[in-house]
């Protein structure tokens, strides 16, 4: 590849070009040390990974060229030229590339200069080479122990932090998914239309950056910092954080577009799934359970051990949802109708406890799961954060669950054969089964409408009275 094929190139993923920039800021001395916070020295697997992942990426072939011409740019031009002259200059050499690109360049051109410099200063003790290049670049010695030159240090150290964080955020713009939000659409365009000032302002704090970095250069022991200096790398580094904020907040309306348009796509998929016929009820089950393949996302409320979704598989499942509201009174009748042991090892019983997922459980409110679970002899999901979003907009759209607790069957194969089985369940118990809607029609047909059917074992002397010849009066 020749050192102009880059020329051809627009729309690249500058990110392992990035990665190698940001390495170089915390090998050196200005992220190192910035706030008094100390980076750990990487290992040397860290090492031999970071070169595996980013030194021998084509991307970093593909840019060194442009690259180093723009660091060699910023280095003659920055003793006589002005920061915006030298910014304009530096956005019209770099006008083939997007925006991105534009400022990852520069900023690798900026840390080869940089990494170069602390290069020599970490090895000048105990390197020839590096304290004789030291010498002829009149660098100054013990540095960290002059303030004036820690103090600017330390403000350069902010502002390249501030660059990298906007940097990072750039480059998130470009990876939203295209199927959810075009980069031509009005959205796109609003929420981007700050970059091109933004990028601007980037290329002003690096060259302000390398300034400082050059300035060191010959002036030995008698640095003199300037007051204009400081005050423009503080007032860049401010600049830098309101548009950050600026970019993070139209980022983050930009995601939530795209959340709501794929929880519409997840819906629509989830629509499709319970219309369609499967071998057995696991898709469905996994489909309103999320959690890995690995994972025992059900709660054995009888053995209380955790199971894996596969124990409920072929087999009718009742689906027992609710909030953590649950009336007593059902919960009880539910009891002792599970407890019918004729039909039981036919169909098993789920718990889908719903709460608002958007914000975390209290306290108060884990221990009323918990109750309620360990109240519980059939299966509940571990945590109600495992029932699905998007499961959980079905249940309230399609099935339309309220508050009230309803009991959904799905078949064998999760087909639903009945949104609300409560009444018939609570009305015949376990004779019901499969508790179906067709089993409930058949049951009302063989069944005599009397006194002993509207009564059942409300009070067992109403059997009595209705074999006596008296009036009973129903109130």
């Amino acid at each position: 590849m020749t050192k102009k094929a880059y020329e051809h190139y627009e729309d690249l993923d500058v990110k392992p070009v990035l990665s190698i920039v940001e390495d170089i800021l915390k090998r050196g001395k200005l992220l190192d040390t910035v706030h008094g916070a100390q980076v750990p020295p990487h290992s040397e697997s860290y090492d031999k990974s970071f070169q595996s992942a980013y030194h021998d990426a084509e991307i970093v072939q593909l840019l060194a060229y442009p690259i180093n011409k723009i660091s060699w740019e910023i280095i003659c031009k920055i003793p006589s030229g002005e920061s915006h002259s030298i910014a304009i200059g530096l956005l019209e050499a770099l006008s083939t590339y997007a925006w991105d690109a534009k400022v990852v360049i520069t900023f690798a051109a900026f840390s080869v200069s940089y990494g170069e410099f602390w290069l020599v200063e970490h090895l000048r003790v105990k390197n020839q080479l590096a304290k004789d290049i030291a010498a002829l670049k009149d660098i100054p010695e013990r540095m960290e122990q002059n303030e004036e030159i820690r103090k600017k240090i330390d403000a350069v150290a902010n502002l390249l932090q501030a660059v990298l964080t906007v940097t990072h955020i750039i480059i998130k713009f470009k990876e939203l998914p295209t199927q959810y939000i075009n980069r031509d659409s009005p959205e796109m365009a609003t929420a981007t239309a700050h970059i091109p000032t933004t990028v601007y302002w980037i290329i002003r704090s690096i060259v302000a950056s390398a300034s400082v970095l050059l300035n060191l250069v010959g002036s030995g022991h008698e640095y003199i910092t300037s007051t204009a200096e400081s005050w423009e790398i503080l007032s860049l580094a401010n600049k830098l954080s309101h548009m950050c904020e600026h970019l993070r907040s139209q980022l983050e309306n930009l995601n939530g577009i795209i959340e709501a348009k794929k929880r519409n796509d997840e819906f629509t998929n989830l629509r499709k799934l319970f219309e369609t016929s499967h071998i057995d009820n696991m898709k469905i089950l996994r489909a309103i359970i999320r959690g890995r393949e690995d994972q025992m996302p059900i709660f054995d409320g009888t053995r209380k051990i955790t199971e894996r979704l596969d124990i409920l598989r072929m087999k009718y499942v009742l689906l027992l949802i609710s909030d953590l509201d649950l009336p007593h009174e059902e919960l009880n009748v539910l009891h002792l109708i599970y407890n019918q042991h004729s039909m039981r090892q036919e169909y098993e019983v789920l718990w889908l406890p719903i709460v608002d997922q958007a914000t975390s459980m209290s306290p108060t409110q884990d221990r009323e799961f918990l109750d309620l679970r360990s109240s519980m002899p059939w299966y509940s999901v571990d945590h109600p954060s495992l029932v699905d979003p998007v499961a959980i907009r079905y249940m309230r759209e399609i099935w339309n669950f309220s508050h009230m607790p309803m009991l959904v069957v799905l078949d064998p194969q999760g087909r639903v054969s009945n949104v609300n089985a409560l009444p018939v369940m609570w009305i015949w118990g376990s004779v019901a089964f499969p508790f179906t809607k067709e089993r409930e029609l058949g049951l009302w047909r063989e069944s005599t409408w009397n006194i002993e059917l509207l009564a059942d074992s409300i009070d067992p002397r109403i059997q009595e009275w209705v074999r006596t010849p008296s009036f009973t009066l129903n109130y």
